[in-house]
């Protein structure tokens, strides 16, 4: 979406120039921050609405150690009492088609190791 003053536009395909600033929306929050991700690799700044935090990224850091088996470096330990491993945790998501887990697995796969939140993100 596009803010013109008098009226709002839905794009399709973004313009690249012109618009230096934009907004993603997803149905799901892993959209955002895979969406979020790919921009600071192009060392664009990324602002949060409502903070980082606000976002779950810790859940993506476990799955992150969780992926690489440091049991030990997560902060909270479901997805090993729900999955065991993380080879697991992506025959769950294939078997039930999760949007928001294949998402995450995208973002590990993708971005692994994860920047620290104070490196790309504000």
């Amino acid at each position: 979406m596009v803010g013109r003053g008098e009226k709002d536009e839905i794009l399709i395909d973004i313009p690249k120039q012109d618009f230096p600033h934009r907004v993603i929306l997803s149905r799901i929050i892993a959209g955002v921050i895979r969406v979020a991700l790919e921009a600071s690799s192009k060392k664009a700044t990324v602002y949060w609405v409502n903070g980082i935090d606000a976002y779950r990224i810790d859940e993506l850091i476990n799955l992150h150690w969780f992926s690489l088996g440091k049991r030990k470096k997560m902060s909270n330990q479901r997805l090993y009492t729900e999955y065991h491993d993380y080879s697991n945790y992506k025959r769950m998501e294939n078997a039930s088609g999760d949007q928001e887990m294949l998402q995450s697995i995208k973002i590990i796969e993708k971005f692994t190791p994860l920047p620290k939140k104070s490196g790309y993100f504000t």
